[in-house]
């Protein structure tokens, strides 16, 4: 193909290239993105068109095929509209969770460093194991009045040292 006449016929004939990918497209940026695509691939290639006619013709098939593909494949891939607030919201909630993870982790080696095996072994039956009072007094063999207690001690440790851990570290989580 001769470089002279598809640099005319792009040149000639832009604005009813783009008006035919934007009628596939959805935005002005892809159909232009799609004009520019096609012509570089003509560019590039070794067609045997001697005319005008020729030329745009071709244009046109390689234009449609482009915007065609790029539809598909806009379709495949789930799009979404920039909003900075909810960026910020979803950065906010991952500092939040790491956060919480961190609190997690301390309050997990408070209670592994600080509470006695029997006050360990009530706070996992019954914050992870979710058992019963009843079913924690049968399990370790004693009351339900000492499970509570066992319980309440335990809860008030930990919230006593975390919350002195946090002031000596000039922290915030007094919660």
């Amino acid at each position: 193909m001769s470089k002279d006449i598809l640099l005319t016929v792009f040149t000639h004939l832009r604005t009813n290239f783009m008006r035919q990918a934007q009628r596939i497209l959805a935005s002005e940026e892809d159909a232009e993105d799609i004009v520019q695509d096609a012509f570089c691939k003509l560019w590039r290639s070794n067609y045997p068109v001697k005319t005008e006619n020729e030329a745009e013709a071709l244009a046109r098939t390689t234009i449609h095929n482009l915007s065609l593909d790029e539809r598909r494949k806009q379709e495949r891939r789930p799009q979404f509209a920039l909003d900075p607030e909810r960026d910020a919201e979803l950065q906010r909630s991952a500092l939040e969770e790491m956060d919480i993870r961190e609190r997690f982790e301390q309050v997990e080696a408070i209670i592994e460093t600080e509470l006695t095996p029997s006050e360990q072994r009530v706070m996992q039956l019954r914050e992870h194991d979710e058992r019963s009072f009843d079913e924690i007094a049968h399990i370790m063999n004693i009351s339900e009045a000492a499970v509570r207690m066992k319980l309440s001690r335990a809860r008030k440790k930990i919230r006593t040292i975390y919350i002195e851990q946090n002031k000596k570290e000039g922290g915030t989580h007094d919660d």
